[in-house]
C-alpha cells in the first residue's frame, strides 16, 4: 500500500515539474495550469486501475495473519 501511494507521489512530482519547466520555458500560467490539471488527473486515473489488485493483495495479507 505505502508503495502505490510513493508511485502516485512520483507521478503527482513529475507532473510538478513538467509544470515548472513550462513556465521556465515561458508558457502563459493558465496554460501551465491545465496541463497541470490534465498531468495531476491522469496520475490519479491511471492508479485508480490499481485499486482491484491492492484490495486482492490486502485480503491475502489479512487472512494469512489469521491462520
Amino acid at each position: 500500500m505505502v508503495f502505490e501511494k510513493d508511485r502516485l507521489a512520483r507521478c503527482t512530482m513529475h507532473c510538478n515539474d513538467k509544470a515548472k519547466d513550462s513556465i521556465d520555458a515561458g508558457s502563459k500560467e493558465l496554460q501551465v495550469k491545465q496541463q497541470l490539471d490534465s498531468c495531476v488527473t491522469k496520475c490519479v486515473d491511471d492508479h485508480m486501475h490499481l485499486i482491484p489488485t491492492m484490495t486482492k493483495k490486502m485480503k491475502e495479507s489479512l487472512s494469512s495473519i489469521g491462520k
